[in-house]
């Protein structure tokens, strides 16, 4: 049954002007927010720990509407990990030995209007914890796995089938679908007490050892072939290679731990953290040169943040267990946001996804003083000083890559695609 879920208060985080950019919009009594999605702007949808409820806003969490899932109550809605393929197609796991459903994977595709059930395996498999699909040439493709399983589904959610994980003594805490049949998997390995990052590109009939360490990793993502993964002690890896090669970069006092990793709708990469020791609180590390340099803010001051969406450069939201923040002004991460959602600014880059040469066109207004493109490495790979509207780019290999407008009167950023 459908009903209004009204925000409670509007308030000022801080008074200081980082923080105060991030406003607390809304909080519930009982529960926990997990996940967040945002479709554009304006419409997104979270779930968690809400008695098999799903809330909706079309107005950019101003009022919220309540989805109920039949089948879910408070004895089962442990729902972990949510992913949307496109604005109608979406999944969501989870799960728990200790209630009535020990696993579960619902689909929708409606944006989240209607959710059904769907059956990965008979096996005794309790709480799915991640899930991580994408929209190939062929259909929806991709993985869902608990702390010891991993399942690989290529026809939309139809049929899974059950994956070898790499070692026995394993633990997965994290998957990634990149594409074709390649899948990396972060987890912990009790025999030796390091954790790992394993690739395969055969679905998981062989698997290689592409990172261990004893520090601790949580968490791991991708955009095209760049890669991050969240770690203790202020510490990131990078990968620029499809996730063959990591190194490690610090960013952060020890005392932060990074707990998720997030690519927004805007092309720019972001890291949840929290503070380990003392007061805790919810940190959020945003870049956007792929990781090359950092900007950061603290949203919560006690509790640490479960999830991020970051439709716009301008506009995002984030989730503590039982909070909603939303900023309209970039979150206070040192982040440009004269191109609030690629279209105010009246600069035209085509075509996006590009394969050799891409056009520039500029209002007017504007006069254009040179280009710069740059890798996921951030390493400047392109530039041109002169008045052209246009840029070569066939010698480039297929990748996400970064392009920087100057006009003169400001810098200008764009995600560019190279296929």
């Amino acid at each position: 049954m459908k009903k209004l879920y009204l925000f409670l208060s509007v308030l000022i985080l801080s008074a200081s002007p980082a923080k105060a950019q991030w406003q607390l919009m809304d909080s519930i009594d009982a529960g926990n927010f997990v996940n967040i999605h945002f479709f554009d702007a304006h419409k997104g949808i979270i779930s968690g720990e809400m008695d098999g409820r799903f809330l909706l806003t079309n107005n950019g969490g101003l009022s919220w509407d309540t989805i109920k899932v039949p089948f879910l109550d408070m004895y089962t809605d442990f729902l972990t990990d949510m992913q949307f393929v496109t604005d109608d197609i979406g999944f969501v796991c989870g799960g728990s030995g200790f209630s009535m459903i020990p696993n579960i994977l619902m689909t929708t595709k409606d944006g989240g209007h209607t959710w059904d059930s769907v059956t990965v395996t008979n096996a005794p498999v309790y709480e799915f914890t991640g899930v991580d699909f994408k929209q190939t040439t062929n259909d929806v493709e991709g993985v869902v796995v608990s702390y010891s399983n991993i399942f690989h589904v290529t026809d939309t959610g139809r049929t899974f089938q059950s994956m070898v994980k790499p070692t026995f003594n394993f633990t997965i805490t994290d998957a990634v679908f990149t594409g074709g049949s390649r899948v990396l998997l972060l987890g912990y390995d009790f025999a030796s007490k390091t954790h790992r990052i394993y690739s395969t590109d055969d679905w998981g009939i062989n698997w290689d050892l592409r990172y261990q360490d004893t520090l601790a990793v949580t968490s791991i993502g991708f955009a095209s072939v760049y890669g991050l993964a969240g770690c203790g002690k202020g510490t990131i890896l990078k990968s620029s290679d499809g996730g063959n090669n990591w190194a490690k970069q610090k960013i952060a006092p020890d005392t932060i731990t990074f707990n998720k990793v997030k690519f927004g709708n805007n092309g720019f990469a972001y890291l949840l953290g929290y503070k380990t020791i003392g007061n805790g609180g919810g940190y959020i590390y945003g870049s956007e040169n792929f990781g090359q340099s950092w900007h950061s803010v603290q949203v919560d001051p006690q509790f640490w943040l479960s999830d991020l969406a970051m439709p716009t450069i301008a506009t995002g939201y984030v989730i503590s267990n039982r909070k909603l923040y939303k900023t309209t002004t970039g979150g206070g991460l040192g982040l440009s946001v004269a191109d609030v959602d690629g279209l105010a600014d009246g600069i035209n880059v085509y075509p996006n996804p590009a394969s050799k040469v891409v056009h520039i066109e500029v209002p007017l207004s504007m006069r254009l003083v040179s280009l710069a493109v740059y890798d996921a490495t951030g390493k400047l790979v392109k530039s041109n000083s002169e008045n052209t509207h246009e840029l070569d780019l066939s010698h480039l290999s297929r990748g996400t890559y970064l392009l920087e407008i100057n006009t003169g009167q400001g810098v200008y950023k764009r995600k560019l695609l190279l296929q």
